[in-house]
């Protein structure tokens, strides 16, 4: 996001974090290329997207290396879910994308799993449900993941109308 927010002084950009360690490093990024165009919120993302973004406002949404909350009893805190990803598909416009990167396969399975699901439940399509292996972002969850020898996942979809 630091980079697009510097290459497109036009757009605007927002970033949702629930934690402090990743706001703070964003901060300083921001601080360090001076950009101005960002916005950052310290809350839950389900909270933001549910309560105060118009629906069909938003062109491009960017999840990276969300918590997969591995665990049989922690899967019910999973940020990507049924109900968040009609949320997503709610404020995000027309033609708008959404990029979903993961380094747990079992997350990542799951996320295809929740849009083909809602796929016939939907009054529009999502098109170009891409996959790839080993998509490179350079974040420090990515170097973590790429130390631990992990594969990484990318999931690119995009809304259109009927």
């Amino acid at each position: 996001m630091i980079k697009d927010s510097i290459n497109k002084k036009e757009n605007n950009f927002l970033g949702i974090d629930n934690y402090l360690f990743g706001i703070g490093n964003f901060i300083k990024n921001i601080n360090l290329y001076k950009i101005n165009n960002i916005k950052i919120i310290k809350c839950d993302a389900k909270k933001i997207i549910s309560k105060y973004i118009k629906n069909n406002s938003i062109y491009e949404i960017r999840i990276f290396f969300p918590d997969p909350w591995n665990k049989n009893k922690h899967k019910k805190r999973r940020l990507i879910n049924k109900i968040f990803i009609k949320q997503l598909l709610k404020i995000l416009e027309f033609n708008g994308t959404i990029h979903i990167i993961t380094d747990s396969l079992n997350y990542f399975e799951y996320i295809l799993d929740n849009f083909n699901y809602l796929l016939d439940k939907l009054n529009f399509f999502i098109k170009n449900i891409i996959c790839y292996k080993n998509i490179f972002i350079n974040t420090n969850f990515e170097k973590k993941s790429i130390l631990k020898n992990n594969n990484i996942y990318y999931i690119y979809i995009q809304k259109n109308k009927f």
